[in-house]
């Protein structure tokens, strides 16, 4: 069972209010970070609070292991950013890390218009090798991850530690992405409780894994906005998906493209964006659905002989060949026949 050190725990308890890069530097790194005493940690920007608690501070034996600022398991894309959590705990593959990131984010109150839109672009970000980063939460949020897990991997970032899942829904969607090789990541202590202002502290470490930030639906107040801002400030590009104008779900979306987003036309964009090749496939172990439909495809043909072929239902094919047809991966010939592009 790995323990986490009583510095290590006291900088998580302060996650977001301090950054760790230069205390680290001041310091000589990492190991010592670890043994410093409270007075030294302050002396080098260590929040004064916390380093006062240090010595009091009891280690933490956890089940889920956990990769530190500075070490070499700590993921490429926050090495360097300002207020980087110094602790991400972690359930899943740590590989996924190393691929391509896009997050798609958005409102907890969406349209069914607004899900099968997330849906599908994650599916194209997944199908060309690249990986879903997302917040676990109701809304777009799930949408993303489930569109990703139908041709690849997803990351998702809680705002609650690993062991506080309150939700069923949340529960069910974790155990699903590491039943499929993906990963959740999270800043706070296993036991952190879901609060307002988790959530938007964790906006900030979705924007930093990606390479791109899409935000799919938002009224004025939704804390996708949050992560746009986050991402903005990390030199991210931030693309908007727009919406009829009079929609509430649009208006976040709206207020980004008039500040200067990227209009999101469809999956290419994206791609395009995150530097992604639509035509790339994932490396998985078992073929998902979509793979599984693409492989059908080499000959061409109706839905049906398709669906047969596959070995799939007519409903999941008819979704899944939409879906790649908008990644531009089918094309649809006369007479209802496809075919890959």
């Amino acid at each position: 069972m790995p323990t986490l050190s009583s510095t290590w725990v006291a900088a998580c308890r302060v996650s977001g209010r301090f950054d760790p890069w230069p205390v680290l530097e001041a310091l000589g790194g990492p190991e010592a970070f670890e043994t410093s005493p409270g007075r030294v940690l302050a002396s080098a920007g260590f929040p004064l609070d916390a380093a006062s608690r240090v010595a009091g501070t009891p280690a933490l034996d956890t089940v889920h292991p956990f990769v530190i600022a500075g070490t070499l398991g700590y993921p490429p894309a926050l090495r360097g950013l300002p207020h980087a959590p110094p602790v991400l705990f972690l359930a899943g593959e740590p590989a996924c890390f190393e691929r391509p990131a896009v997050a798609i984010v958005g409102s907890r109150n969406c349209t069914g218009w607004g899900l099968r839109t997330a849906r599908t672009l994650a599916h194209a970000v997944a199908l060309a090798g690249g990986v879903v980063v997302s917040g676990l939460a109701r809304g777009i949020d799930t949408a993303a991850h489930e569109g990703a897990l139908e041709g690849g991997f997803t990351i998702g970032v809680p705002g609650h530690g690993l062991d506080a899942t309150d939700r069923p829904a949340a529960a069910r969607l974790i155990a699903r992405i590491l039943e499929a090789k993906g990963l959740v990541a999270s800043e706070f202590l296993p036991d952190e409780p879901a609060q307002r202002w988790t959530f938007l502290q964790r906006n900030r470490v979705i924007a930093g894994l990606a390479r791109v930030v899409v935000v799919v639906e938002a009224d004025h107040r939704s804390g996708a906005l949050s992560t746009a801002r986050h991402g903005l400030a990390l030199g991210r590009e931030v693309l908007a998906v727009p919406g009829p104008w009079d929609a509430r779900t649009s208006q976040g979306c709206l207020d980004l493209l008039e500040d200067g987003a990227t209009l999101v036309r469809g999956p290419r964009t994206v791609l395009a964006a995150a530097g992604l090749d639509g035509a790339a496939q994932p490396a998985t172990g078992t073929p998902p659905a979509a793979r599984i439909l693409e492989e059908a495809l080499g000959l061409g043909g109706t839905v049906d002989q398709v669906a047969a072929r596959a070995g799939l239902g007519l409903v999941e094919t008819l979704r899944l060949l939409a879906d790649l047809e908008v990644a531009g991966l089918v094309r649809r010939q006369p007479g209802q026949r496809y075919e890959r592009a």
